[in-house]
């Protein structure tokens, strides 16, 4: 079966419309529970690797999403007794480096521009 080079960009650019969908509903879904502490707590080890994802070159379409996620986290499931979940401290490297990149990026990182 021959396959066309647009139809290899419509299904890659479908599954990127979807995967960003996914992490939408999942930004809404942590909205829904965000009084709920002991829930959000539940849910974090499990989003966890998309919202790394989401961090990445490759996730950039679901950034801001991401983004307002590990927002809502932060915002509502820490506090002065609970701390802030390892799973959180362990998105920060990645976010340093998205917007700072490494010593040879002159003008920083990949997705610094997402930050502003």
């Amino acid at each position: 079966m021959v396959t066309d080079d647009n139809d290899d960009e419509d299904e890659a650019e479908e599954r990127l419309l979807a995967a960003a969908g996914c992490v939408t509903a999942i930004r809404r879904i942590v909205e829904a529970i965000n009084k709920d502490k002991v829930g959000l707590a539940q849910i974090l080890p499990i989003i966890y690797p998309i919202l790394m994802h989401s961090l990445t070159p490759d996730g950039l379409d679901a950034i801001d999403e991401g983004l307002d996620v590990i927002n809502i986290f932060i915002y509502y499931a820490c506090d002065s007794s609970t701390g802030v979940n390892p799973n959180l401290w362990k998105l920060l490297p990645q976010m340093m480096y998205m917007v700072a990149g490494n010593e040879n990026d002159v003008d920083g990182g990949y997705a610094f521009e997402y930050l502003g």
